[in-house]
């Protein structure tokens, strides 16, 4: 960076930190009464029944319970049980059904990985929403939203709360903005806290409600998930730091898909933490890795694609790409948005990040830009740069339009704001032509999603005020 940048860098933050300015937040000390929550209770948990059969509940022994699609048809529930791995004997499974409990199984299985001292049971269940009918109030399979009610766990060690999930039919659209995605990146414990907390309250107090299809329906994760590479260096021993973050998410990944993408910060033991934890669907979508997958969900094909793996032309995760988009944009009358999700930016303007915008941009673009283009890509959601900013359709680094109805250009969000152990970053080059918004705050935000067949409506939101910052809307005819 040249010495004039790391100058005006300097003044910029020490400005920003020292001046009382209403856009620029203070640091927030909430930490102290953060609780850690792997420990399991030493007394009796209670009874419930279920068809004659008396099953503990109890939230210490099911942790981390999360669900994620695992196809059109299928849902994957994942979970730990706090029981070293191999002296369980666990028979893990789910007792699902519409609205209510009913006689539906689903069996699972038990595994564990070492990698970061992990040494507990995760289990993992797919629950068959083939076998659950349509509500009676669904015109037709394309308006068929089912109501999912499941509890899972062990019979010898408990068996989770009863969560409800609703599941929109891949081909549905809605008609006019209500169903909405949570957005986040680079979030960890315990500070995205406010950023879990502010999502959750989106979704209502927990009590079910079936008449109720609008808020957050799915929670969507552009990278750095946990921040379990801060780990001590003679154990290794990082596994906490994942079973505090999943605990902390569960009141809200309980609920609806958790759907992610790897980040920088999943590295560390090969992603053992991450394949272990959130196995995505990617052979669902012919995605010979785990690491890349795609689906469509509310009127959106959303591509995940991960930046830690190659995606130069011609490798294997760009192949895949530039088929995934062909099928996307024949499948546009069903389907009518197409979104991106990736860790790195290709578009940013951060002086924090000046390398990172300039040179690791300029080369994600070589590999990227020219293919998101011809695909006609509406969104590209990227991380890593801790703040959020927004573009212009761009191309080639200028701007197409000034407006963003039918847009010629993708339109490039980073969204790297939600908490985690870095500073949140403040700094911004001056003046880029292609940047249409950006804030000057540290404070924790996410990004709200909004589809219908003739717009997509985005909102930024501060996590621990609740408040939108910002708003715009892409439309077409």
């Amino acid at each position: 960076m040249q010495p004039w940048k790391t100058n005006y860098l300097l003044i910029t933050v020490l400005l920003m930190l020292l001046i009382q300015v209403d856009h620029v937040a203070c640091w927030d000390i909430q930490d102290s009464g953060y609780v850690y929550t792997a420990d399991i209770r030493e007394q009796e948990p209670p009874l419930a029944h279920h068809d004659g059969i008396k099953l503990k509940v109890t939230q210490q022994t099911v942790q981390g319970l999360h669900v994620a699609l695992a196809g059109s048809q299928d849902l994957r529930v994942t979970w730990m049980t706090p029981v070293n791995w191999g002296i369980g004997h666990l028979s893990p499974m789910c007792l699902y059904g519409a609205k209510t409990i009913t006689s539906q199984k689903a069996r699972g299985r038990s595994y564990s990985y070492a990698a970061g001292n992990f040494s507990y049971t995760l289990n993992t269940a797919i629950l068959d929403l083939s076998v659950i009918p349509c509500p009676p109030t669904s015109s037709s399979s394309a308006h068929c939203v089912k109501v999912i009610s499941y509890q899972c766990g062990d019979h010898r060690y408990g068996f989770s709360d009863v969560y409800h999930v609703r599941i929109h039919p891949d081909t549905a659209v809605p008609l006019l903005p209500g169903p909405q995605f949570a957005v986040v990146g680079d979030m960890g414990v315990p500070h995205g806290l406010s950023t879990i907390n502010s999502i959750a309250a989106r979704m209502g107090s927990g009590k079910f409600n079936a008449s109720k299809t609008d808020g957050v329906q799915m929670l969507l994760h552009v990278g750095d998930i946990s921040y379990a590479d801060y780990y001590d260096t003679k154990t290794l021993n990082n596994s906490w730091v994942w079973v505090d973050y999943m605990n902390s998410l569960q009141r809200v990944a309980a609920r609806v898909p958790y759907m992610t993408a790897p980040g920088n910060h999943e590295v560390q033991f090969e992603f053992a933490a991450y394949l272990n934890w959130l196995p995505m669907p990617h052979s669902a979508s012919s995605s010979s890795s785990p690491f890349w997958f795609s689906l469509d969900y509310l009127g959106v094909h959303l591509l995940f694609f991960s930046t830690e793996h190659d995606f130069s032309p011609n490798s294997t995760q760009h192949l895949w790409m530039q088929e995934d988009l062909k099928r996307a944009n024949e499948n546009r009358g069903q389907v009518p948005w197409v979104v991106v999700l990736g860790h790195r930016p290709l578009y940013c303007s951060s002086l924090v990040g000046y390398d990172r915008c300039h040179e690791e941009g300029a080369l994600y673009r070589s590999y990227l830009e020219d293919l998101l283009y011809k695909a006609h890509v509406d969104v590209v959601i990227s991380g890593h740069i801790h703040h959020y900013e927004r573009s212009y359709p761009v191309y080639q680094g200028k701007a197409t339009q000034k407006d963003f109805h039918n847009p010629q250009a993708p339109v490039y969000i980073v969204n790297g704001g939600a908490g985690n152990p870095e500073p949140n970053d403040p700094t911004f080059e001056l003046s880029v032509d292609w940047r249409a918004w950006y804030n000057v705050t540290i404070k924790t935000g996410f990004l709200l999603m909004t589809p219908s067949r003739s717009q997509l409506k985005f909102d930024y939101v501060f996590s621990d005020s609740n408040q939108v910052i910002d708003s715009f809307t892409i439309t077409k005819k």
